[in-house]
Order: structure tokens, then C-alpha cells, then sequence
């Protein structure tokens, strides 16, 4: 608790000093001076924003009794109401950046299933999800460490060609990824290439079920007149190397072509896909996916047990899928609509999401989301929820 009102009194302390009048503004700064040069006429707190959200919901859920998930083994609760402040605080002056994103959580649960059977509890966490020092020590030169949820590629639902961590996130929009620890170095010769060294560190704040291994890579990315391209070579403490990379082709105004993966000496991750924007914007994407270091069949259970490397990094367990998504952003000016179909072909399971929200004003949003799980239990998306509903409301300052 002490931790909790630690954060509190940081964003009203924060938040009331943003209220101080300052004698000019970061805009009239010439670019070539330095805080130095206008320390006596302009304060730091020109160059500082922040923006506090506020996501309240209440989750239903309903979880399997399987192989995965006896008897709730998991402890997956059966409702569950919760409130998060999420504070994004950045700190911007002449070749240096400075970022933080603090958490608060609270949460209270009930259980129906399993050994917490009849049990309710109530939890706060504070925590920072990420945060990030960024030098440029030239122009097009930049050095970066800190806590970061470092994605990229195309794909829409995971990331097979990123030798850190597949997973973005989007399977729950109103979720936010944890971050890890990243160094990266950053040179970008001209307006068509980057070249980027990262080290994955630490594992941040990241729950992952391995021992954490300090992993390498280098990427390349080139941007054509039409498609865009990235090369990826990594090397995990003690693995194989891994070979990876994306593209991307515009084939017209409206349709986009990509691919993306990765492999080592033992198997390949490869996904394919393509998307079509209607003229009104609404997106269609249909996306194959091989996982090549799947199983066709048999106990998922066994599988994960004996899975020695690669766990963190990777979140789908069988080796075909395919996913269908329509997206409408701003439909009707003020809602957005998702709608997701994952579909596991080895062992004919699936997931459906449906996701909307609204946006009541300029700092208010209310949001849905259902998800529907089908298959017997020994899928993969049969195995751990028969269903969850989530309501909620999200306020922006």
C-alpha cells in the first residue's frame, strides 16, 4: 500500500507542477540550443507532457476443466472488477528523451472453480511497465536503454519474425504487453535504411515461466517506394542462431501482400497474409500461420513440459492457424469494431472476438469485448476458458 501512494502522490505532484506558469514555450527554442543555453530564460518543464488513462472494467470469465487447467489449477477467477492508472510521463529536450510509464492496479476477484472455490480477494500492484533514457549522439545516430514492449511487422495477431517475444497483445486491445529490458543502438544512414543493435537484458516485468536468457540480434530494415523489408539475425545465451525477417508489398492503394518468419537449424516459423481497406476504411486481413516447432495433435500438457528453449518467446503451441479480422476504426465517427476468427487446424479448435468501443467525448470511452472458445478439452483453445466478457469505461487526461 505504501508503494500505491507513493505512485498517487508522484501523478498529483507531477500534474500540479504542469499547472506552473512558465516564461516561454518549447517551441521557441531554436533548435540548436541547448538546455544550457536556455536555462535562464526557459525551464525544463517546457519539454515535459504527460497523459494519465483510467480503465475501469468488469471481467466474466469462465475457465475449463482439462489437462491444462484441472480442477482451476490455474486459479483463473470467475469474476473480476478492476480500476488501473496509467500514467504515460516523457521528458523531451535537445538529444535526449526521457520516458516512464508507472503502473497502479487494483483488483478484487471472486472464485467459482478449483481450491479458491467460494474465495474473494482483493489486490493492488504498482509497478512501471516501462521507461526509456534515448541519446541521439548524432543526427542519425541514437542510443537507447530501458523497459520496452519492442514490436514490429506486419502481422496482426503475433510477431513470428521477433527473436524476443511473438506475442503483441492484440489479442485484448485494452491490455497492455509488460516490458523488458532492451539496449539498443540505433544508425540510420539515409531515409530508406536502419540498421538496429538490440540486446535483450533483463526480463522486466514479464512473468515468464523459464529461467531468463539474455538474447542478441541485429535488424535491417529497408523502405522501397512500395513494400518495406527487414532482415533479423539473433543469438540466444547458450542456443542456436536465429534467422528471421519481414515484408510487405502495397499491390494497390487499397491491397497489401505479407509475409513474415524466422527459423533455425530445427524448425520454421513462417506466416503469410493479406489485407484489403474498403473506401469507407474498413480493413479485412486473412493471415496462414505455420509453427513448424508445433505438435499436430496430441496432450498440449506433455508438450509445454518437455518444450526446454524458445517458451518465452513464442504463445501458439500447434502448427497451422488461420486467423480472419474485419476492423472498422471511427465507424460512424465515434465507434470502432473488431472482429477476430482464430481457428487451430490441427486440432479444429477455435477463438472468436468481438471488440467495440465508443467514444462518449474528448476524454471518455466505453468498450466490449466477448470471447468465445470452442473445442473439445485437449485443444488448444479448448482447454483453458469456455468464455470471457469484458465492460468498461477508459478516461483520458
Amino acid at each position: 500500500m505504501k508503494k500505491m501512494f507513493f505512485y498517487l502522490a508522484v501523478i498529483i505532484l507531477t500534474m500540479a507542477i504542469l499547472n506552473v506558469p512558465s516564461p516561454c514555450k518549447a517551441e521557441d527554442i531554436p533548435a540548436d540550443k541547448t538546455v544550457n543555453d536556455t536555462a535562464s530564460s526557459c525551464k525544463i518543464l517546457d519539454y515535459f507532457e504527460i497523459q494519465v488513462r483510467n480503465l475501469n472494467f468488469g471481467l466474466l470469465q469462465k475457465p475449463t476443466d482439462s489437462e491444462l487447467n484441472p480442477d482451476n489449477l490455474q486459479q483463473i477467477s470467475r469474476y473480476t472488477l478492476g480500476s488501473d492508472l496509467r500514467p504515460d510521463i516523457k521528458i523531451s529536450i535537445p538529444r535526449l528523451e526521457i520516458s516512464c510509464k508507472p503502473r497502479l492496479e487494483l483488483r478484487w476477484k471472486h472464485w467459482r472453480e478449483g481450491p479458491d472455490k467460494g474465495d474473494s480477494d482483493i489486490d493492488s500492484d504498482t509497478f512501471v511497465n516501462e521507461w526509456l533514457i534515448r541519446v541521439a549522439l548524432l543526427e542519425n545516430l541514437f542510443i537507447s536503454y530501458g523497459r520496452e514492449d519492442l514490436q514490429w511487422g506486419p502481422s496482426f495477431l503475433l510477431s513470428p519474425s521477433n527473436p524476443f517475444y511473438s506475442n503483441n497483445g492484440r489479442n485484448h486491445p485494452k491490455s497492455e504487453v509488460a516490458g523488458a529490458g532492451y539496449a539498443r543502438l540505433v544508425l540510420i544512414p539515409d531515409q530508406r535504411w536502419t540498421i538496429s543493435l538490440i540486446a535483450n537484458l533483463d526480463k522486466g516485468h514479464k512473468d515468464l515461466k523459464q529461467k531468463f536468457k539474455k538474447n542478441y540480434a541485429a535488424k535491417v530494415d529497408y523502405i522501397a517506394e512500395k513494400a518495406y523489408f527487414s532482415a533479423i539475425l539473433s543469438k540466444q545465451d547458450s542456443e542456436d542462431t536465429r534467422f528471421g525477417g519481414f515484408c510487405s508489398w502495397n499491390i494497390s492503394d487499397a491491397g497489401l501482400l505479407y509475409s513474415e518468419g524466422s527459423f533455425d537449424k530445427d524448425a520454421v516459423e513462417i506466416l503469410v497474409g493479406a489485407s484489403y481497406t474498403m473506401p469507407e476504411g474498413a480493413t479485412f486481413n486473412l493471415e496462414y500461420y505455420h509453427n513448424g516447432d508445433g505438435i499436430r495433435n496430441g496432450s498440449l500438457a506433455l508438450h509445454l513440459a518437455d518444450l526446454e528453449t524458445d517458451i518465452a518467446r513464442r504463445n501458439l503451441w500447434r502448427k497451422n492457424y488461420l486467423f480472419l479480422q474485419y476492423y472498422d476504426h471511427d465507424m460512424m465517427d465515434n465507434w470502432s469494431v473488431l472482429f477476430r476468427g482464430t481457428a487451430g487446424l490441427d486440432d479444429h479448435s477455435y477463438a472468436i472476438l468481438t471488440y467495440g468501443d465508443y467514444n462518449i467525448g474528448d476524454h471518455s470511452q466505453l468498450f466490449a469485448e466477448a470471447n468465445i472458445f470452442q473445442g473439445d478439452r485437449e485443444s488448444e483453445f479448448g482447454s483453458l476458458l469456455d468464455y470471457s466478457f469484458m465492460v468498461g469505461i477508459e478516461f483520458s487526461f
